[in-house]
């Protein structure tokens, strides 16, 4: 495999000086119950999400990755609004986890980023050097003219509001001056960029590729992913939030208020801006809502939170509530004439009009209802905990690529050779493979990758052909940073009162907590700060069967509203709680098929039928009351970035 790198025309020769802050935080042993640790899920992610890339991409992630014939993985038009996305999500896990695994690879993305930057605070993608980068779908985004008439630096809003996410973080760690300046410089840029109709806003042409010589009152061009916009709207709050920058708000409420207009009724319902369209993607829409709740948060909107609310609701009904399969795409009511006037792109896609197409789980979708779930809990709207903690044990974390040896039992594979002068695996027969592609080590450099159209019960499916036989890696970057979003939350402590909102494994500056969820009803916190205890019950525990101990004594811990109130504890203290855990029975039918599902808690242990290829919820091990350990390195960060 060649690692030089490629000769990329970046906008700026070099970027200026900044600095790459540690990951600092306390490393210790512990033997722990082998139960569902978040942090170890991160550190997976960062290996795949610092893997995947190299050096003969300059660290553009390989996107798309095909296991059939044989696995190879691609750089395409895609690629470079997927590496902001890894940049936020690496540092998050890198802060859960304390991996230092090629950190190298982060250095290199926030040079490369700074050296992005140009006219009016913008990022730009350049398409000289990339000869991926003009592989484009025609009729759905920018063509190649139009990128090569910008002198091949392609202005993407959308990967403009990402970015925004990713320099507000580097800005949270950073503590100097330069990524607050960045940010705000962007978030200006974007702003000049829009198209502001007073109460609303928009990009023209689309949120793909924007147009900085566009009439003052151009009217809006409908594209069936126009609704990717939220993508803008969630980076300008996030900006806002960490750099306290008014002006992002005031302009993410308008594109909030063009989203709420076009892409869904009043009554929360989903549309598609197609015409004939009676479908909706989930991933879009979802985070459409997420992104009015963080707004919504931080101007006090209640009717707003109210609304993201119902649509949560409508959404979730779409969804499988035990396991948390969310379809890639849902029946939506058909789209209408707009309520803001505008002009339709030709692009179709079928998917929005066939009601027979096979829609496997889309992590993206889920990791957004997560996310809705947690900011409306936090707001006081609902109490999400109950989904977030199904969905976090099954689904998202239940679908992480940790095995990689059955990959060649999938139909179509034709095994593969060493190429001994390319130093890749090669399908046998030979395989041809464009600039930005590549066979090298592709299975062990996408370890703890996430599914793109998981079937339930199964990493991979034969529903939708070769598309049920790999990944895109959008999934994997937004199931990497909902970790840190659930992870954070699982305890929080505000005035010296620390909750414990999901049993989960979790080490923290706090305490420590070791679940023995599946295999037994029990919980145990080993306290290092004086604190006062609440401890949250999952909806199948009984408040009447709970037993609370402290340094082995009995406490009484009245319940109230789902947690139990322990009261004060001390440093050392070690506090024991136990409740009696069962196997539930269920029948579920998810995409025109019933499953059998045996619960313990909220684990599902057991599916039938079984999945054929990488089945997911085979946890015979977990069906006993016999726990299982194993010694882990935990790591407690010095700080945690609130995020």
């Amino acid at each position: 495999m060649s690692t030089d790198v490629p000769d990329i025309e970046y906008i700026k020769p070099e970027a200026p000086p900044f600095d790459f802050p540690a990951f600092r935080g306390q490393r210790f042993e512990a033997l722990v119950p082998d139960t569902l640790d978040l942090a170890d899920s991160a550190a997976r992610a960062v290996h795949v999400m610092t893997e995947n890339p190299g050096p003969e991409t300059d660290y553009e992630p390989y996107w798309s990755v095909n296991f059939v014939p044989v696995p190879f993985m691609s750089c395409d038009f895609v690629s470079a609004s997927i590496t902001p996305k890894f940049q936020e999500a690496v540092c998050l896990d890198r802060i859960m986890s304390g991996s230092e695994q090629n950190l190298h690879v982060d250095r290199r993305w926030m040079e490369l980023t700074l050296r992005r930057q140009g006219p009016h605070g913008l990022i730009y993608t350049p398409t000289k050097g990339r000869p991926w980068a003009m592989r484009f779908k025609p009729g759905h985004y920018a063509s190649s003219d139009e990128i090569a008439a910008d002198n091949g630096q392609w202005l993407c809003p959308f990967s403009n509001g990402q970015l925004l996410r990713t320099m507000s973080l580097y800005a949270a760690r950073d503590g100097g001056s330069l990524w607050p300046r960045v940010v705000r410089e962007v978030a200006d840029g974007m702003i000049e960029l829009g198209v502001d109709a007073g109460e609303y806003a928009y990009y023209w042409p689309g949120p793909f590729y924007a147009r900085r010589d566009h009439p003052r009152d151009v009217r809006p061009v409908y594209q069936y992913h126009m609704v990717e916009m939220s993508q803008i709207s969630l980076g300008l709050t996030v900006a806002h939030r960490q750099v306290d920058y008014e002006p992002a708000l005031d302009f993410a409420g308008k594109l909030i208020e063009f989203q709420r207009r076009t892409f869904f009724r009043p009554d929360g319902t989903h549309v598609t801006s197609q015409p004939g369209a009676i479908k909706s993607h989930v991933h879009g829409h979802a985070r459409g809502l997420h992104s009015m709740a963080d707004y919504a948060m931080l101007r006090d909107d209640h009717e707003l939170l109210e609304f993201v609310a119902r649509s949560y609701a409508w959404t979730r009904s779409a969804m499988d509530p035990l396991t948390g399969f969310t379809p890639n795409i849902i029946p939506s009511p058909p789209w209408t004439e707009p309520v803001i006037p505008g002009e339709m792109d030709p692009g179709r896609h079928s998917s929005f009009v066939n009601m027979d197409e096979y829609n496997g789980c889309e992590v993206a979708g889920l990791t957004d209802m997560i996310a809705i779930a947690l900011w409306l809990t936090e707001a006081g709207v609902m109490d999400g905990w109950d989904d977030v903690d199904r969905w976090t044990r099954n689904m998202l974390c239940g679908s992480q690529l940790r095995q990689i040896d059955w990959v060649d039992q999938l139909p179509g594979m034709i095994g593969h050779v060493l190429d001994a002068e390319r130093g890749d695996m090669i399908a046998k027969g030979g395989i041809q493979l464009m600039p930005g592609q590549t066979t090298d080590r592709v299975m062990e450099r996408n370890l703890g990758a996430w599914p793109t159209g998981a079937a339930p019960n199964d990493f991979c499916h034969d529903e939708s052909g070769d598309f049920g036989y790999g990944l895109v890696h959008g999934d994997t970057a937004t199931a990497g940073r909902v970790l840190y979003y659930i992870w954070r939350r699982m305890l929080t402590c505000d005035g010296g009162h620390l909750r414990v909102n999901l049993l989960l494994n979790r080490a923290s500056k706090w305490a420590d907590v070791d679940s023995f969820i599946p295999f037994q009803g029990r919980v145990e916190i080993w306290v290092r700060q004086p604190v006062r205890l609440s401890v949250r019950l999952a909806e199948w525990t009984n408040p009447r069967d709970v037993r609370v101990t402290v340094n082995g004594e009995d406490r009484d811990a009245p319940v109230q509203q789902r947690y139990a109130e322990i009261g004060d504890v001390r440093p050392d203290d070690h506090v024991v709680m136990t409740f009696p855990i069962a196997e539930t029975h269920d029948v579920v039918h998810i995409e025109k098929k019933r499953y059998a599902l045996i619960r313990r808690g909220n684990d599902v242990v057991s599916i039938h039928p079984r999945g054929r290829y990488y089945p997911f919820y085979q946890r015979d091990h977990d069906r006993t009351d016999e726990p299982r350990y194993r010694r882990v390195s935990r790591f407690v960060a010095e700080d945690e970035v609130v995020w």
